[in-house]
């Protein structure tokens, strides 16, 4: 008779519940991808693009600058991409991978935790009563995973994400993958798809944000087709890459475009190319991405304005400085518009026929806001902008809606400056002083020392005329009380020099006021 506990699967229903755990995992992974599950919506996230280094074992070295370039020049021509539009057949068998990665995993974990419970039931030289909490807990263990498992098949059927890992189960194996990788609005919001806007049934489109950083070679494949799961985690949507062999004097390149998420190559072209030449080759292949991306026949516009900050209206909505490639899945007439302050606005209404691509440049010119008339003396006198020639006195300047500054010269005459208002209407009157070699400084510190030597005078002055002004007053008072003909004179005497005393005093304030107005006429 066998020892209790000795075989925990003898228990009643143990052996029957791990039996229909096992059934059911397998029923589930052999399920049909679909399920009836319902076609996922359009995604918002963007579709990130990425470029992988070329590979080109049999080429020479005449060749490997070609191969170290064109990646670049690819990545450069991909900077802004059409929105992204995706088949009910390409929506279908990606979340038909995704659920049966999520199967996968759900399944893997719940076979390792049958597994483990297994273990635990059969382990022998174990004392009973911990045998009994060991299995117990492995047998939760179990459930937990079947019920992850049954929570992916919900999610999948109900058309949700089977990668968001139910209440109490971590997500393992490709679900940990999805859930840690970065969200296509993470990944590819550096570069940035311009698309004014996004049609019906679209998703952004960007280049990867590793580019702009300088990291091309982590996309790390020589073959396109290496470590889906890696390009999944770094937010890549679709890797560009190839091998290049050498034919004759030119190169060979087949050229794949990988889907990291379905797992195979999308696209496979071969192309020719002069090694010298990568910037050709570059510029078609990005032709061909977009045309790929955008998966139908869109007009593409670049439009350059200068100044560079200047205000860009399509179709009435504002462009942010950064989108200045816009691409139309409808033919039709596109209206244009520029504006800068202080420049003449521009408008502009172009017909788009579907495949064409076409440059436009607005050259925005300045707007006259207002009016200055210069008159000088000498007449004639040349007239310069902001640096810039602009005629002879007299003259009417127009105004740029800045302020501007404005210098006169003549032969002989000393240069003058002057600032003109941004708008409005003025006059500018100038006198150009005759050049005395001393310059606008030189001018200043001498009617600076010409008032201070006048100042100085005033105040030495003073004192003489202050002792003056006290004698004659106490000669008055003797020369009154006693009427001393003696003192009469001296009074009298007195009186002629307080009189003298003050006119001089006087007349060196009258100089100091002169030179302090000369000095602060200087300065100005």
């Amino acid at each position: 008779m066998e020892s209790a506990g000795a075989r925990p699967f003898a228990k009643p229903g143990l052996r029957g519940r791990a039996r229909t755990l096992a059934l059911a995992a397998g029923a589930l992974l052999a399920a049909p991808a679909a399920l009836g599950a319902p076609l996922p919506p359009v995604s918002t996230e963007a579709y990130v693009v990425a470029v992988a280094p070329l590979s080109g074992p049999g080429v020479g070295a005449e060749a490997m600058p070609f191969l170290s370039n064109l990646p670049r020049l690819l990545a450069a021509g991909l900077s802004t991409l059409p929105p992204r539009f995706e088949s009910e057949a390409y929506r279908a068998e990606a979340a038909a991978k995704v659920a049966d990665r999520a199967r996968f995993a759900a399944g893997a974990a719940l076979a390792a935790r049958l597994d483990e419970l297994a273990l635990r039931s059969l382990e022998p030289g174990v004392e009973p009563g911990r045998r009994a909490a060991s299995v117990a807990e492995a047998r939760r263990r179990a459930d937990e995973a079947a019920k992850a498992l049954a929570a992916v098949e919900e999610a999948i059927a109900a058309g949700r994400d089977p990668g968001a890992a139910p209440s109490g189960a971590a997500p393992s194996g490709a679900l940990a993958a999805k859930a840690s990788a970065p969200t296509g609005s993470q990944a590819g919001t550096a570069a940035g798809a311009s698309t004014g806007g996004l049609p019906p049934g679209a998703r952004p489109a960007s280049l990867w944000e590793g580019h702009t950083e300088g990291r091309l070679y982590e996309a790390e494949a020589a073959a396109t087709t290496a470590a889906p799961a890696s390009l999944r985690a770094k937010g890549i949507s679709l890797l560009v890459g190839g091998r290049a062999r050498p034919v004759g004097d030119y190169l060979a390149l087949d050229i794949e475009g990988y889907d990291p998420l379905l797992e195979r190559n999308l696209f496979s072209w071969r192309v020719y190319a002069n090694p010298a030449d990568p910037g050709t080759l570059a510029r078609e292949l990005a032709g061909r991405v977009e045309t790929f991306v955008a998966d139908r026949t869109f007009a593409r516009l670049e439009i350059a304005a200068d100044p560079a900050a200047a205000y860009l209206i399509a179709d009435g909505r504002l462009l942010p400085e950064e989108e200045r490639i816009l691409y139309r899945f409808e033919p039709g007439l596109l209206s244009l518009r520029a504006a800068a302050p202080g420049r003449k606005t521009e408008a502009l209404e172009l017909e788009l026929g579907l495949g064409e691509r076409r440059d436009v440049s607005f050259s925005l010119e300045p707007a006259a806001t207002g009016r200055v008339s210069v008159v000088t003396e000498p007449p004639d006198a040349s007239l310069a902008v902001n640096g810039l020639p602009a005629g002879a006195a007299p003259a009417a300047l127009e105004l740029q809606g800045r302020r501007s500054v404005l210098a006169v010269s003549a032969p002989g005459r000393e240069t003058t400056q002057a600032v003109l208002p941004a708008s409005g209407q003025a006059e500018i009157r100038v006198a150009l002083l005759p050049e005395d070699g001393l310059g606008p400084g030189g001018r200043v510190e001498k009617a600076q020392r010409g008032f201070y030597g006048a100042l100085g005078l005033l105040v030495l002055s003073l004192p003489a005329t202050s002792i003056l002004y006290g004698v004659n007053n106490q000669y008055y008072e003797a020369a009154t009380r006693s009427w001393d003909p003696n003192l009469v004179q001296a009074y009298n005497g007195s009186l002629t020099g307080l009189r003298i005393a003050a006119a001089a005093s006087v007349l060196l304030a009258a100089n100091a006021i002169y030179r302090l107005a000369a000095y602060i006429d200087a300065a100005r």
